[in-house]
């Protein structure tokens, strides 16, 4: 079984590097020699006949680096249950952990016992931990989450704190975060958790990190306004950076705070950018002022989020000044719950028009946009659209 969900997550990547290709292959070895030992040997009728491999078990014949680099590319446990080899290799190299207890102290002790035994293990390379129960952790389980900075071997940290409401000293120990050496890819879950503009700025002290490609924040519902922003802009001098997504909704980062944010456009790296403004009363000044992020240099991948902001047509107008974003391949428009009408469509038309754009998601829900002109948007030529309306 183990074998099966292994290929069934490389089979999707086989062709993407030569590594997952010869995994995938030598894999697919391993699963036929099992089935063989099922069947005491003999051939089913009719099956499809493979090439018995030679030379011993196909994962025998993969090379220890081999093995780690696909585990690490699935960022899975799967693979170090294959066979007893794979185990002594691979395990605890991809952890996950789902704390449900609400009792305060209980939460603690786990936490700290998490800290302790990551910091313990020399081979953690992946770390998910997600706390469940609401507002169960106390300013005594900040430390914790501070101790999580000396998993020096950790690459990848998905940190899952909706809702525990532990305020500006939570951010300030995860801004540790940044001393760790190999640390490429972080998502720091905290949604509801009375954050506000001092917690923001603690946090933007990870834009000093030295490996960090891939940064995904949900701050939403933490009373984040335009200073928070400017905080979060900051992160335009973490030059590795290449994907970032900020889940902003629910707060009240104004006009300022997105002209602020516009200067993200200065990361040279940056290739897939998510922005979520929902329930921000931006209104029309506020999409203009994200217009520069059209001179992102390598932007391929824009997601803007517009629900509910108090959007009229004068903002979709201005979002037609993203047609200059050559490199731009994905577009994803969220405009639902705003005022735009009728005389938007042309403007959204010359979006889904544009050469470079592959493919385009567009959200027109709860406007004034007439469900007859569905049609118009599916006979204009250009780039596949995914309408909601």
């Amino acid at each position: 079984t183990d074998v099966q969900v292994t290929m069934t997550q490389l089979s999707a990547v086989r062709a993407t590097t030569p590594q997952t290709l010869l995994a995938w292959r030598c894999l697919q070895g391993t699963q036929y020699a099992r089935r063989e030992t099922r069947l005491g040997g003999r051939r089913q009728r009719g099956s499809r006949r493979h090439k018995r491999p030679t030379g011993g078990s196909t994962l025998d014949r993969l090379p220890d680096e081999l093995l780690a680099y696909v585990s690490d590319f699935l960022q899975s446990p799967e693979l170090s249950h294959v066979c007893r080899r794979a185990w002594s290799l691979l395990q605890s190299r991809h952890q996950a952990y789902e704390v449900t207890s609400s009792n305060p102290p209980s939460v603690i002790a786990t936490l700290e016992g998490l800290a302790v035994t990551a910091c313990k293990e020399t081979n953690v390379r992946t770390l998910a931990i997600k706390c469940t129960a609401v507002r169960s952790i106390p300013p005594e389980g900040v430390p914790a989450l501070a101790a999580l900075r000396f998993v020096k071997t950790l690459c990848v940290l998905n940190l899952d704190l909706t809702s525990q409401g532990v305020g500006p000293k939570c951010t300030e120990a995860l801004a540790g975060l940044k001393e760790l050496p190999s640390l490429h890819t972080l998502a720091l879950n905290l949604p509801d958790n009375d954050l506000g503009d001092a917690g923001v700025e603690a946090l933007s002290e990870l834009r000093l990190s030295r490996s960090l490609q891939h940064l995904a924040l949900v701050l939403a519902a933490n009373d984040i306004g335009p200073r928070g922003a400017e905080a979060l802009a900051t992160f335009k001098s973490l030059r590795t950076l290449q994907s970032l997504k900020l889940q902003l909704w629910g707060n009240d980062i104004q006009v300022s705070g997105a002209k602020a944010l516009a200067s993200l456009r200065e990361l040279p790296e940056l290739s897939t950018l998510d922005l979520n403004f929902g329930c921000n009363n931006l209104g029309d000044s506020g999409v203009e002022a994200l217009v520069p992020l059209k001179d992102t240099p390598l932007l391929k991948k824009l997601t803007l989020n517009f629900w509910y902001c108090g959007i009229a047509d004068g903002g979709v107008k201005a979002l037609e000044g993203f047609h200059q974003a050559n490199k731009l391949s994905t577009l994803n428009l969220v405009l639902w719950g705003n005022a735009v009408s009728n005389s938007s469509v042309p403007v959204l038309l010359q979006l889904k028009a544009m050469p470079s754009l592959q493919g385009m998601f567009l959200d027109l829900r709860c406007n004034k946009v007439g469900p007859e002109l569905k049609e118009v948007f599916e006979d204009v030529p250009g780039c596949p659209l995914q309408l909601v309306m």
